[in-house]
């Protein structure tokens, strides 16, 4: 890993090490929040109201993958964004730059024809929707312990 930084430090110049870290950080606040902030709600939602004491393993894990399939389906299109700006780091010197940052990035790709590549961006990783998805039902049965 630390070849890899080196690497794209000498050829590319160090600040290009923090090329879309401002829309890899939206995704994870948005993502992490979203999935971690809508899993008692839904879990709730699945059990109803009357429902008294745990709920079953089975609902746990189904409220974990629908909050997540809401987190990424949310968050995925800034992977879109934030792979823009780091492609635009290895642009010869010179060539003119698509975006400004990251607003404007998003901005861009929202106004311009390609909004659909911010809408297919959203399916782009389904193994980023289901497999950390145990994680938030395994700490919630680790509680019960």
């Amino acid at each position: 890993m630390l070849g890899t930084v080196a690497t794209i430090a000498r050829e590319e110049g160090l600040a290009s090490l923090w090329k879309g870290i401002v829309p890899g950080l939206h995704r994870q606040c948005l993502y992490g929040g979203l999935r971690i902030g809508l899993y008692e709600p839904i879990k709730n939602l699945y059990v109803g109201d009357n429902f008294i004491g745990d709920a079953p393993l089975t609902t746990k894990i189904l409220a974990g993958l629908t909050t997540g399939a809401l987190a990424i389906a949310v968050a995925n299109p800034t992977d879109l964004v934030k792979v823009r700006l780091q492609a635009e780091g290895k642009l010869p010197a010179g060539m003119p730059r698509r975006y400004s940052g990251a607003l404007n990035a998003y901005s861009t790709i929202g106004s311009s024809n390609k909004l659909s590549e911010l809408v297919l961006a959203i399916f782009d990783n389904p193994t980023n929707t289901f497999v950390p998805k145990k994680l938030i039902v395994t700490q919630e049965l680790a509680k019960g312990w």
